[in-house]
């Protein structure tokens, strides 16, 4: 045992673990396990922890007193453990942590056996053991379970043996009040009896759902296995294991470019995900179809870089149809429609530091024209006008039109490198050794 605490760090001084503090520690978060066979043993796994400490001392600081909290909370709020409760009759059962601390976990009581020890020590036929005797007959404290009681022995019996001691105890129920207890309410050894079917019968009804998380956990494992893929610890295990890589990351791209969502890879994605958000899921080929047409609508609406804006007049009268005058510029009313068929179309964002059509009313349009006709006179009679003004016309009008273009490149490759990035961290194992080459 002494060997055993000075390798879990009981033993060894503060200063040993890196503190400048003498401080010696009482806890560790190491289990030392005993293992007790025998034709007779019963089949019981009892582990014994660390009392709860409420304040620091000279021997335990604050950091023991915690580490008693985490160990005790970390086996009682696990659902298969059977929690003994033990209460010193001593003191009050109203001041010890632990009853408030399982019933926290276990309100109903339905894993919790109260313990009650040194029963001896209450003066016979006094108010607290009356107190005790209502608790062990589960009176006061409710648990499904219910209380056992056991003698522990007396200083002047320290070197007592096992035999002795289980003498003594039955021979204190023969003469105290507990003992008119049920007999398997009482004493060590109806105790193993007792805890032996209690951990039976709680087996039995754990079983079903243990068997479950077994099921998910060997689900969990064989996909993991199956990411890992073959052992590679040859060069050609190296060379097959990349090979069939390349050739399933070749053929999920094939897929998804020529639009053939068929395989498990488009099935698993996530099912409802908005038109928008194509550009974020596996389907490339459809986001990028999806981009296209926002290109083009982009470039009808914003593409040109005059928007003329005015009626025509009426060849038959000299005055216009429209009362407005030509050169007036579009209302606020005009700009919301044109704006609102962009944001209704598609999402401008990859072309928002593109600027806007130049708005030009009917008259100023007319001037523009007739000055590009002027610039582009060549060798034709007068009265005439170089056929290719309408060329060179276009080809001030369409300007922007590489920016665009420009622009929505950027962005389906963008979506392109987000298709492959992806399709790399799922069907990629994070192999250091891969990562490394």
């Amino acid at each position: 045992m002494a060997k055993a605490t000075e390798l879990m760090g009981i033993d060894n001084l503060g200063d040993h673990q890196g503190s400048n503090s003498n401080h010696r520690r009482a806890f560790a978060r190491d289990v030392l396990s005993v293992e007790i066979e025998g034709p007779n043993r019963p089949q019981l796994t009892v582990v014994d922890l660390p009392g709860i400490v409420q304040s620091q001392t000279k021997d335990t600081t604050q950091e023991d007193v915690d580490m008693t909290v985490e160990i005790t909370e970390s086996y009682i709020s696990q659902p298969r453990t059977i929690c003994l409760a033990v209460i010193s009759a001593t003191n009050d059962y109203a001041n010890q942590p632990i009853l408030n601390k399982v019933r926290q976990f276990d309100p109903k009581g339905e894993r919790t056996l109260g313990i009650i020890t040194k029963p001896d020590r209450l003066p016979p036929g006094s108010d607290t053991e009356n107190q005790f005797f209502r608790l062990a007959k589960n009176e006061d404290i409710f648990f499904e379970l219910g209380w056992h009681v056991l003698k522990n022995r007396s200083f002047e019996e320290a070197e007592f043996s096992i035999q002795e001691r289980n003498s003594s105890e039955m021979s204190y129920f023969r003469k105290s009040i507990f003992g008119t207890l049920p007999p398997a309410h009482v004493g060590v050894r109806s105790l193993v009896n007792r805890l032996s079917r209690l951990l039976f019968s709680h087996v039995q009804q754990a079983l079903p759902r243990l068997q479950e998380e077994l099921d998910e956990a060997l689900e969990y494992n064989r996909k993991e296995l199956s990411v890992m893929g073959e052992p590679r610890t040859s060069s050609e295990e190296c060379k097959m294991f990349l090979t069939r890589l390349g050739l399933n990351f070749y053929e999920i791209c094939k897929a998804a470019v020529n639009g053939h969502y068929e395989g498990q890879y488009f099935i698993s994605e996530g099912k409802g995900s908005h038109i928008q958000r194509l550009a974020l899921n596996r389907r490339l080929r459809a986001a990028i179809q999806l981009m296209n047409q926002n290109f083009a609508e982009e470039v009808r609406l914003n593409g040109h870089k005059y928007h003329i804006h005015g009626r025509e007049e009426n060849a038959s009268s000299t005055k216009q149809v429209d009362t407005e005058p030509l050169d007036e510029e579009p209302s606020e009313d005009d700009e919301e429609v044109v704006s609102r068929k962009v944001a209704i179309n598609h999402n401008p964002r990859p072309f928002t530091k593109i600027k806007r059509p130049q708005k030009l009313s009917r008259r100023k349009a007319v001037t523009w024209v007739n000055d590009v006709v002027i610039r582009a006179r060549g060798r034709e009679l007068l009265g005439n006008f170089n056929p290719l003004v309408i060329a060179e016309l276009f080809w001030e009008q369409s300007s922007k039109w590489h920016l665009f273009a420009k622009a929505h490149i950027d962005e389906v490759s963008g979506v392109c490198q987000r298709f492959l990035e992806s399709v790399l961290k799922d069907k990629t194992p994070l192999d250091k050794s891969l990562t490394k080459s």
